[in-house]
């Protein structure tokens, strides 16, 4: 995957955002480290497919910030190990959650053994990936047999082209669940998972973390090429461009 694409809204932007974050709320870091996906339902959701216990081990893949990686480790006792592309943000997440094992690698190369883990989780990651079909491969290669795989994420609703962020790369529903298909799993795939949605608090706080980035870094260049990205996102999800799905993905026994 190259790292390029990703660096407008993944780079020094995840410096700035633990900045925000250790200023805004320091002893309850997990709602605004978790971006796109600050949901405890479903982090529930995530901990009751995987089975994630204590003794478990978990790889969460694209682990950005480490929010969810601290929640499911704070809530089931497992052991919780993250992975990311991007230099940044690992140096970001060793800050706010420095009790997380983390490693900077590319996705389709897990420097792992085989079936080293007993479950994984991909939240709001997959679509910013190119080879899809590689990196899922790579997630069945290091699971444990009859373990689990938790994926969600957004898919187009329909085929007209979209106006993306460079970082994604986005794809049918359909289209992932036979990359799934081809990667070895048996998958199940269910449109819009029925969760409550993120706690009013959850939201005040990454809301004010946005907004003391802004404060901090509005006239630099840098900030401006970051909030052209994010303004996109924004106005797919307020169009209805995108659905959510979950995918759990199985690798037989």
């Amino acid at each position: 995957m190259s790292r390029k694409r990703l660096e407008a809204e993944f780079g020094v932007y995840s410096r700035w955002m633990v900045d925000a974050i250790l200023e805004v709320c320091p002893h309850e870091r997990i709602p605004a480290a978790s971006r796109g996906t600050g949901n405890p339902a479903l982090f529930e959701r995530v901990a009751q497919v995987t089975k994630a216990r204590p003794g478990s081990r978990l790889l969460h893949v694209g682990c950005g910030l480490g929010g969810p990686a601290a929640w499911l480790a704070r809530a089931t006792k497992a052991t919780v190990v993250g992975v990311d592309i991007m230099e940044t943000q690992v140096g970001a997440l060793l800050r706010l959650f420095p009790e997380i094992q983390v490693a900077v690698a590319d996705s389709r190369r897990l420097p792992f053994g085989d079936e080293s883990f007993d479950a994984a989780v991909v939240l709001g990651v997959l679509e910013t990936i190119d080879h899809k079909r590689a990196v899922l491969e790579e997630i069945h290669r290091i699971l444990a047999p009859g373990s689990s795989a938790y994926v969600f994420g957004y898919a187009p609703r329909s085929s007209e082209p979209l106006e993306v962020p460079d970082a994604d790369r986005f794809e049918r529903a359909g289209d992932l669940a036979a990359a799934m298909s081809s990667a070895g799993f048996e998958v199940a795939a269910l449109p819009t998972p029925n969760l409550e949605g993120s706690p009013p608090e959850w939201l005040r706080l990454a809301s004010r973390v946005r907004e003391v980035v802004e404060r901090d870094h509005q006239d630099d260049p840098r900030y401006r090429r970051s909030a052209v990205q994010i303004d996109k996102l924004t106005d797919l999800f307020g169009g209805k461009s995108l659905e959510a799905w979950e995918f759990v993905l199985r690798k037989a026994a």
